[in-house]
């Protein structure tokens, strides 16, 4: 399996673009996870400690927090008729509560609306 196709699809899943996930996540210059998402393993700039390999642990661990947000977002819907969700107005929030970016954030709302109950009225708080 090559690791930097997988690397590229497990971004795209997680919501982060390039440069979020060399900031917020992987510490690495965006010029490095540019070269992982093509398929090059070299480091540039200020980090040489991480490898894709790590970073794709980085990755999976992240998007494996994300389902389990979704999980608990849907579990907690259970036996309720209307429930507030809260979600992010901006990335600056986001990365005040530990997210790296609102988008990453959306994804696991999004899992957790995917396995709610049809009749659950679902309202939105933006943060």
């Amino acid at each position: 399996m090559n690791s930097m196709t997988v690397y590229r699809h497990l971004l795209k899943v997680s919501g982060m673009t390039r440069r979020e996930a060399a900031i917020h996540l992987h510490e690495v210059s965006p010029a490095t996870v540019s070269n992982w998402s093509f398929g090059r393993k070299g480091n540039i700039g200020y980090n040489y400690k991480t490898t894709i390999e790590d970073a794709l642990s980085q990755l999976r661990r992240f998007i494996s927090s994300q389902n389990t947000v979704g999980k608990e977002i849907a579990d907690s819907t259970k036996g309720k008729k209307r429930f507030t969700i809260d979600v992010f107005s901006d990335d600056v929030a986001a990365r005040k509560k530990g997210w790296p970016c609102k988008s990453a954030h959306d994804v696991a709302v999004g899992i957790g609306l995917a396995d709610i109950d049809d009749d659950v009225e679902v309202t939105f708080n933006p943060i």
